[in-house]
């Protein structure tokens, strides 16, 4: 009877240790979480994105064009603050005012570049302060306001602005002379510069280059890339005294000096296996076999219904170009190029049958070398 007595005394004391270090591991992990919380909230309420809103708000939304005219830096010499505004309020009209941060070439400072519909009219600079939070993180505030402005009056000589948008990297010509950091206003994502994209990608990073007080329009913009080729430049908008032009982005030649028998190869056998001249095996190397792509033209070949019938065929008017390295993406390390063809089959006493082939094809890196694992028909 002793003996269980002490059995049942060890087995009380064990589960009071027991629950007590539980519950100081708990009271820890909580008292860490919430620590960790709150730092997590100090650094989120010190970005510069919430002093930037502050500061939208309290001039753009709506514009205040007397607290702007007072506080912003600007170039209009001999100009009222009325013709000033009269100006302004030209730019914007019924647009809407947005804005989204922009590249600085100055390690402390951040500009958000303010925009009527795709008109840029200002830009909110804000640099670090000397006053940290709590726990020493930076905190913001507003250095200046610029605003964009080229009034005129009509006895003047008139002037001219000049936007030139280039991809990122490549540099941008006005009549031979090089534009210099200098005229860089922003670096913007350009959702236009291809048609289709690697998953988790929306657009090509471009610099915009920004020329003001023109005494003449340029004869000549270009542009070229990091290689010294030229890029296809043209006009998006011709307002008078305001040009804008932009690049467009070069075929990738080291790609498709390497790629494009590859890709020729595969599309094309592609075309001859959906109207069974070739075989699966035949094609399957160009595809990865771990994407859908990879199955769904497999599975094609069971399902071929609507075969047409023919004796030959061939391949004519093959273009392939557009190729571009999209390096390390969240499908991998991705490459792609626009491929397109007629595909002819020819039947004999009857007319050639025609089909247009026109995709822009994604391969990415995989251990036997690219492979094809998604495509788009333009």
């Amino acid at each position: 009877m002793k003996k269980r007595g002490h059995n049942r005394e060890h087995f009380s004391l064990f589960y009071v240790i027991y629950f007590t270090f539980v519950f100081l591991f708990v009271a820890i992990v909580l008292l860490l979480s919430g620590v960790v919380k709150d730092r997590l909230a100090e650094y989120e309420s010190v970005q510069p994105k919430y002093k930037a809103a502050e500061i939208f708000d309290k001039y753009f939304n709506p514009v205040d064009f007397r607290a702007l005219l007072a506080d912003a830096k600007y170039e209009a010499e001999g100009v009222t603050q009325d013709e000033i505004e009269e100006y302004l309020r030209g730019q914007i009209a019924d647009e809407e005012i947005t804005y989204a941060i922009g590249s600085s070439d100055k390690e402390d400072e951040i500009r958000y570049i303010v925009k009527a519909g795709d008109k840029k009219f200002a830009a909110i600079i804000l640099k670090k302060s000397d006053i940290k939070s709590e726990h020493g993180y930076s905190t913001y505030e507003l250095d200046s306001i610029e605003l964009y402005v080229s009034v005129r009056h009509e006895e003047d000589n008139p002037t001219y602005t000049i936007t030139i948008s280039v991809p990122a990297g490549y540099t941008a010509y006005i009549d031979g002379t090089a534009l210099t950091t200098e005229y860089k206003t922003e670096t913007v994502i350009n959702e236009d510069a291809f048609r289709y994209y690697p998953d988790g990608v929306t657009g090509i990073q471009y610099d915009v280059y920004v020329v003001p007080e023109l005494e003449s329009p340029p004869v000549n913009v270009t542009a070229k890339d990091t290689k010294g080729k030229d890029a296809v430049i043209s006009a998006i908008d011709d307002d008078g005294y305001e040009r804008s032009y932009t690049a467009a982005v070069n075929n990738d030649e080291a790609l498709a000096a390497e790629y494009s028998e590859y890709i020729t190869n595969a599309i094309e056998g592609y075309a001859a296996y959906m109207q069974k001249d070739k075989r699966f095996s035949s094609i399957s190397k160009y595809f990865d076999p771990s994407s859908e792509l990879y199955n769904t033209v497999k599975a094609a070949g069971n399902d071929l219904w609507m075969v047409i019938d023919h004796d030959s065929y061939e391949f004519k008017d093959v273009s392939i170009g557009e190729f571009y390295n999209w390096g390390t993406v969240s499908d991998g390390d991705v490459i792609s190029c626009r491929i397109s063809f007629m595909h002819i089959l020819h039947r004999a006493g009857r007319d050639d049958f025609l089909d247009v082939i026109d995709m822009t094809v994604f391969l990415r890196k995989t251990d036997e070398g690219y492979k094809i694992y998604k495509w788009y028909n333009n």
